[in-house]
């Protein structure tokens, strides 16, 4: 971000949280509002068959020990808390009628919201996912198969409050076709705007608020008004749950309304996270000047990285296509751009402040190139425009990535960062360039050309461009599911629009054509579970896409098993569900597991029947990383009809770490909060001891030892000389005695900096 060396502080001091969080406007837009703090998670076994998890409130004198926020990060206001929770591991299951319903509750006390990633997302027709809060009566989804998505993951809006119920309803005979798994936790710890005003919620620290600064000027004022069509283009995005920035809805030179969404590079968004993307859209008060009632509820999920190109090399952008395009009663608008290289004479930013509701702001003077003399920090400053001051309004952490628009109304980059605030109105601003960004780092991944003139029309402006109104569709499978070879027909039912019509159908989930009629009928050579896809474009063109589950089985195919499969957390001592598929010839099961790679099996049973199995699950020792089960069919004259076994490694856990997963840079010498999950252990815990290795586990030295089992502790990270890439972190349970009863490591090495 764009804030000199010497404007931080070099340490803390205690009882200076106040003064920190008071002075981050004028540290920049990216400044975190607080610290990127590490869950502190705990698991509890309420009742036989029932679980609930709980997470506990940070408190104050935890973050006070954390140091200032880094330049080039986003606004954070959540916690991620690392899950592996699944139907068959955790909560309870009912049946209710044709259906069976799984619950799972969430309490979190004290938090101001929650958010849930699963990164495993698949549901068959039929099947429903709903998280409710149970105490504000609000609710996220259903979601179903027709949010399923060609990443396989699903992030959530964030639902306010400090509890959350999950409820999965699938039919009967489709419950082994699931996939879902919760693999995030997102623990609120600073107020969103929404939530402020509820009088009962208190923020988790003193002064920890998302009020913008007063000289902020809401969208819905008079002097917004000429630009109308561009606000309905700005989004407030999320990233994992936890951290937030602004971005734009842009056009493309086929005006074929591809939902291509610009950002800045240091929101963190990428190839393997841009499936975490929520935006949100139509954020904004409903009177200028009036109370922040701006709703959430309106949004879109997931995202895939497009293109992104950082400031240590470039102009900071992130293009994104976002996965659906956002719903037409919201009434975006995809913006226009210009990507000459001129100074524009003033300028305006669209924004949302603090990530509270949209903002605009103004500057009237011509903007000039920002210099090395500005101090930024950046691979090359000059790909910069910078607005000196403010004339009306200003930016603040949670406006990353907004757009830049010149006079005609075209976009011509988007905020970095800067040192302007309404404390600091003098403060400058500085954007990077969309002439810059067109030509990127010379590859279609690091620039935008590929993606905003597909055509290749090499046009220099381009004009927004409203949502029409598309046709209604949607379609019919029949059978599904269906056997290998069957034939499947495929019928769509197409209302409003203005005919004719054209058609595309992805009926196997791999992103090209396979029918292009009304109707199709498709006979599938290979087992399928995913998603058919169905694209209507009317004459005006006006396109809508709808999805839809489906599953091709192989009743031929023998005996195989659905879970546990590779990378599973299986609790110790819970109950799990073993799930497999067979021919209709199996009626009876021989269920064995190994704790060894295989090398001696135990025999579960021999007399399972159907397709599910709840495994009273052993409690080890230490956890069992290497585990791996196996299934046997049999028909009814005991002849063998077929086996399968986990194709990886599942584990059998007796302790999970939540926080530090692997990958992660820290600063040696500062606190660092460690959190882990305790399941059943073979005798009781009566103490836990931390140690770290700065030598890829060559050598362990102890950090911390303390009594009890806490399920959190505040570790200092060790001093180191130089930068140590290969650290890991252990967190190992003992008994009375000092004997181990469990033990875990980080997933992966992190990096600690001198």
């Amino acid at each position: 971000m764009g804030v000199r060396p010497e404007e931080f502080p070099k340490r803390l001091a205690p009882g200076s949280w106040e003064v920190l969080l008071r002075d981050l406007g004028a540290w920049g837009k990216t400044a975190l509002a607080v610290l990127a703090l590490s869950g502190l998670l705990c698991f509890a076994v309420e009742s036989m068959g029932k679980e609930s998890v709980f997470l506990p409130p940070l408190k104050p004198e935890q973050l006070e020990r954390y140091r200032p926020p880094s330049p080039g990060e986003p606004l954070v206001f959540a916690v991620p808390n690392y899950v592996s929770l699944t139907p068959w591991n955790s909560g309870s299951w009912q049946d209710l009628g044709n259906l069976r319903v799984w619950s799972l509750r969430i309490r979190a006390p004290g938090a101001l919201s929650l958010s849930f990633g699963f990164g495993k997302f698949r549901l068959p027709p039929g099947g429903s996912l709903l998280v409710r809060n149970p105490e504000q009566g609000i609710l996220l989804g259903p979601f179903t198969d027709k949010d399923n998505s060609y990443h396989g993951q699903l992030w959530t809006p964030v639902l306010p409050g400090s509890s959350a119920d999950l409820e999965l309803r699938i039919p009967r005979d489709a419950t082994n076709h699931v996939e879902l798994e919760l693999t995030s936790l997102n623990q609120g710890f600073r107020p969103l705007p929404q939530e402020v005003k509820t009088p009962s919620r208190e923020p988790l620290l003193l002064g920890m608020t998302a009020v913008p600064g007063d000289c902020n000027v809401d969208v819905v004022c008079p002097e917004a008004g000429f630009w109308e069509q561009e606000i309905r283009s700005v989004g407030l995005l999320t990233v994992r749950g936890r951290a937030i920035c602004s971005g734009t809805l842009l056009n493309n030179t086929s005006q074929d309304l591809s939902p291509y969404f610009l950002t800045a590079n240091h929101c963190g968004i990428a190839p393997e996270n841009a499936q975490s993307v929520v935006v949100y859209w139509n954020y904004q008060k409903s009177r200028c000047r009036g109370v922040q009632d701006g709703s959430l509820s309106q949004s879109t999920q997931g995202s895939f990285f497009r293109a992104g190109w950082s400031a240590q090399e470039g102009s900071d952008f992130t293009l994104l296509e976002l996965a659906t395009r956002p719903q037409p009663a919201f009434f975006p608008h995809w913006a226009g751009w210009d990507r000459r290289s001129l100074l524009p004479r003033g300028a305006v930013a669209i924004h949302h402040p603090q990530g509270a509701e949209k903002s605009i702001s103004f500057d009237e003077d011509q903007l000039s190139l920002a210099s090395a003399s500005d101090g930024l920090g950046v691979g090359d400053p000059e790909i910069y425009l910078k607005v000196g001051a403010w004339d009306l309004g200003t930016t603040e952490p949670g406006s990353s990535g907004c757009g830049l628009w010149n006079m005609e109304h075209k976009l011509v980059g988007q905020l970095w960062g800067g040192t302007a605030s309404c404390g600091f109105p003098q403060g400058s601003d500085y954007f990077g360039s969309l002439w810059a960004s067109w030509e990127g780092g010379g590859t279609p991944s690091t620039r935008l050309r590929e993606h905003l003139d597909p055509l290749g029309t090499n046009q220099e402006t381009m004009e927004g461009r409203d949502w029409c109104v598309p046709p209604q569709v949607e379609f019919f499978v029949s059978p599904n599911p269906a056997a290998l070879g069957e034939e499947v027909v495929f019928t769509s039912q197409v209302t409003s629009g203005v005919p004719p019509y054209r058609y595309s159908w992805d009926l196997n989930g791999d992103g090209l054509q396979d029918c292009d009629s009304p109707d199709c009928v498709f006979s599938y050579s290979y087992p399928f579970e995913g998603n058919v896809r169905l694209l209507v474009e009317d004459s005006q063109p006006c396109p809508a896409v709808v999805t839809g589950g489906m599953t091709v089985v192989d009743p031929e195919q023998g005996v195989r098993l659905v879970s546990p499969a590779e990378g599973d957390i299986v609790p110790s001592g819970s109950r799990f569900l073993v799930r497999w598929l067979a021919p209709r010839s199996a009626v009876r099961f021989k269920l064995l597991y190994s704790t060894d790679k295989g090398r001696r099996w135990r025999l579960l049973t021999d007399q399972a029947t159907g397709s599910q199995y709840e495994w009273e699950v052993p409690i080890p020792a230490q956890n069992r990383t290497r585990s791996v089960f196996k299934i046997i069919g049999y028909d009814s004259q005991g002849n063998k009809v077929g086996s399968d076994r986990s194709e990886g490694f599942f584990s059998i856990g007796v302790i999970q770490l939540t926080t530090l997963k692997g990958g992660e840079t820290l600063q040696s010498g500062e606190p660092y909060p460690i959190s882990w999950i305790t399941y059943q252990t073979i005798r009781p815990v009566q103490s836990v001891k931390i140690l770290f290795s700065s030598n890829n586990k060559l050598t362990w030295q102890r950090l911390e030892k303390v009594t009890g089992n806490p399920g959190s502790i505040v570790v200092s990270i060790p001093p180191v000389n130089k930068k140590k890439p290969n650290c890991w972190l252990k967190v190992i349970l003992l008994d009375s005695k000092g004997m181990p009863v469990g033990a875990d490591t980080t997933e992966e090495p992190f990096t600690v900096l001198p």
